[in-house]
This record gives C-alpha cells, sequence and structure tokens, in this order.
C-alpha cells in the first residue's frame, strides 16, 4: 500500500532544537572559526544598502535565527510518499497437500513502514502535537520515526 500528501506545511520544534544545540550538518559553517558572516545586507546611513558584513559569534548567530519565535526557519513543506505495506502470499497447491491430512496451507511475508519519501528533515512530515487534550497537526516536537514492522504468517487448514 503507497500513500501520500501533498502541500501543507509542519513546524518542527526538533529542527529548531536539534540546531541550537549544534547537531545537524546545517551548523557546520562557523565552527572552525567561531564566527558566521549571515547573507544579506544592511542599511548604510544614506538609505543604501550594501552586503553585510559583520561577523557574529557562531552560537549567537544560530540562536537568533533559528529561534523557536522564527517560525520561518522551522517549517517545511508537509508533502511525502510512504511505502506503507508490502505482503507476499503462497498458496500451496492443494494436489501438493494430497495424503497429508492437511486441506489447505499458505506462508506470506508482511513489511510495514518500510519507506517515506519527504524533504521533511526530522523523521516524518505526517506528525501532530499534543497541548492537554487538543491534538495540534503540523506540529512536531521530538517525534520518533515510526517504526518499520517485519513478519510472516503460515496458514494451516485441517
Amino acid at each position: 500500500m503507497v500513500d501520500g500528501q501533498y502541500g501543507g506545511i509542519v513546524y518542527s520544534q526538533s529542527n529548531h532544537k536539534l540546531i541550537q544545540q549544534g547537531k545537524l550538518t546545517s551548523t557546520y559553517e562557523g565552527r572552525e572559526t567561531g564566527f558566521i558572516t549571515g547573507d544579506g545586507v544592511v542599511l548604510n546611513t544614506d538609505g543604501t544598502y550594501s552586503p553585510n558584513t559583520t561577523a557574529a559569534i557562531t552560537p549567537d548567530w544560530y540562536n537568533r535565527y533559528y529561534r523557536r519565535a522564527n517560525v520561518e526557519s522551522n517549517s517545511f513543506d508537509a508533502s511525502f510518499l510512504k511505502l506503507r505495506e508490502v505482503s507476499l502470499q503462497y498458496n500451496f497447491p492443494k494436489k501438493s497437500l494430497k495424503n497429508t491430512g492437511i486441506t489447505g496451507l499458505s506462508i506470506s511475508a508482511f513489511g510495514r513502514n518500510l519507506a517515506t519519501v519527504s524533504d521533511f528533515p526530522i523523521y516524518d512530515p505526517e506528525t501532530a502535537a499534543l497541548n492537554g487534550d487538543t491534538i495540534l497537526p503540523g506540529i512536531e516536537m521530538g517525534q520518533m520515526p515510526s517504526p518499520a514492522n517485519y513478519g510472516f504468517n503460515l496458514k494451516v487448514n485441517l
């Protein structure tokens, strides 16, 4: 079974925290020097703009840019495509079961939550948070990945 979603926005509190703590690859810039010169421009006294050349201390820059109040820097496209389930079954032919006392025999294998394709940087854009007894769709806070499950079935009819 395959399903998906196109569009939507998901806010990631985990992205905010992981960047704040320097745990994502996007925080590599500035680690060696201890400083970052952010993109953008500065307003000159004459009303014109010049490229930004002011360096900021690396942790300060990440803390300010990716702060929780900066919703845009922690919001992502919620589109996804998921491989929810795959199953394969083999039914043994009845004539191969002759003289065994078995009237039917099948074996199957299955897998669930096998793959997610998405640009969402954490685990799964299909997420929600809780605020008391209220479900807040589109907000991710410390989500764990959905576990993949695998199994086998053996069905014997006597």
